[in-house]
């Protein structure tokens, strides 16, 4: 048996598969799927998109993998045959364990993404060692926050343009969307049509062309919730109408349409941030809420009403969190981030990250 963080050369790491070994590459990382077991080796890296150490309790296989790949990790997760996790390092090869799979992805028959548990999971010095971490590079600027209250609509575009990379120009198909949408709302679609991932990946503001008639004929639902469990709607006929969250009973959003798509793309950039951490089955108490909040620039706008009643936002570059207050002085964070150097530093305040991608 092999000690977690032993040392080994690369001839006896892949030695450790047995025999009747297949060979293979997924995300820069190599697979040897053998008679004994399984073994994936990579390079000391950190990037989305290759293969290698995520966190602290996880390693994540980046595809595509091979059929013999998937079958003894995705259709045989639980078999008999460990999975050993191994990466370069300098002088030779460091032991991490025996990862146990927990989430896959898959699609036309090919492994895309495979996250492999660490157990028992690696101390920040060895974090360090086998996925160094560089300085955050320029991050997006802040600049917007200071026109929220002058025009969030300009806000809003200039945050969008700073968070999201935009893809090869298309410019907006005219008539496309509706002119007599208010002004909000038509600028939201501008922006979305170069980048999609605006119109949402946990709830989404509808397409232009799906917009429909709400239970009251006066107002239009243009959002809903990736459950729909309730949805959006809003008046077209005022120019900065009321949001209502429509579901068992109808709730005014704090702010009007102009602010309630500032604080969704917020929202919906958080969640889509590669760099994560939750702070979901273990409330956090308001002092340590208030010693994260401190170190960040909160968002002038009134409290939205999801995921919890009230919901606030605090940003730093590249950098977005939101706090949920759940009652009793207790709350639920989130935070995405577009670098890992940019949350790290979070992870030393003492709050119990349900996950920290940190």
């Amino acid at each position: 048996m092999i000690e977690q963080l032993a040392m080994l050369g690369e001839e006896a790491v892949c030695s450790l598969a047995g025999i009747h070994t297949r060979s293979s590459m997924a995300g820069g990382a190599r697979v040897v799927v053998g008679a004994d077991a399984s073994v994936i080796l990579s390079d000391a890296v950190d990037e989305p998109g290759v293969s290698g150490v995520w966190s602290g309790e996880l390693f994540r296989l980046m595809g595509p993998a091979s059929a013999v790949v998937r079958a003894r990790l995705v259709d045989e997760p639980d078999g008999p045959l460990p999975v050993h996790l191994f990466v370069r390092v300098f002088g030779g090869c460091r032991y991490l364990g025996v990862g146990r799979p927990v989430y896959s992805s898959c699609a036309g028959g090919e492994l895309l993404q495979c996250d492999l548990r660490i157990e028992p999971p690696l101390a920040p010095e060895v974090l360090d060692e086998v996925r160094p971490t560089g300085p955050s590079p320029q991050t997006p600027s802040l600049d917007w926050l200071t026109q929220i209250g002058e025009d969030p609509v300009t806000a809003l575009g200039h945050f969008a343009c700073a968070w999201y990379p935009r893809p090869v120009p298309a410019p907006v198909t005219p008539g496309a969307v509706p002119a007599d949408l208010p002004r909000a709302l038509r600028e939201f679609y501008r922006l979305a049509h170069q980048r999609p991932e605006m119109l949402g990946r946990q709830n989404r503001i509808l397409p232009a062309t799906e917009l429909r008639t709400g239970a009251d004929p006066r107002r239009v639902v243009f959002g809903e919730e990736n459950q729909l469990c309730f949805h959006w709607e809003l008046d077209p006929a005022e120019a900065d109408p009321v949001v209502w969250l429509k579901a068992a009973e109808d709730s005014a959003e704090r702010e009007p349409l102009s602010g309630f798509l500032m604080q969704f793309s917020l929202f919906e950039a958080m969640t889509g941030a590669p760099y994560q951490a939750h702070a979901w089955y273990t409330p956090v108490p308001e002092p340590l809420m208030q010693d994260l909040t401190d170190r960040l620039r909160s968002v002038p706008l009134r409290p939205w009403r999801w995921p919890a009643d009230p919901t606030t936002f605090h940003v730093a570059p590249g950098l977005i969190a939101c706090t949920s207050g759940l009652g009793d002085g207790m709350f639920e964070i989130t935070i995405g981030a577009q670098h890992r150097g940019a949350l790290r530093p979070y992870g030393e305040l003492g709050i119990d990250w349900s996950s920290f991608d940190g």
